[in-house]
């Protein structure tokens, strides 16, 4: 039982992490047009449209990772 509870809890706390930390990230895009047409710019050269999008191309996106990262670290000032 201990172990199920564990569980449950790893799951709502990921869950949670996740969603804050997206929401603090679009909420910065939101503010900072031009970050976000830069990291428009470069994800549609790793991922042209209407072609397969793969785990090579989304970790080529260096800037789409400095905006999850900066976004954790706000978050986290703020906790």
């Amino acid at each position: 039982m201990e172990i199920l509870a564990l569980i449950v809890m790893f799951f709502m706390f990921g869950y949670e992490t996740t969603s804050s930390t997206l929401a603090s990230t679009l909420t910065c895009l939101a503010k900072h047009e031009e970050i976000q047409e830069d990291l428009r710019r470069e994800v549609l050269r790793a991922c042209p449209l209407g072609e397969e999008v793969t785990e090579e191309a989304i970790n080529s996106i260096t800037l789409l990772e400095n905006c999850i990262v900066g976004s954790c670290r706000t978050l986290w000032w703020y906790i």
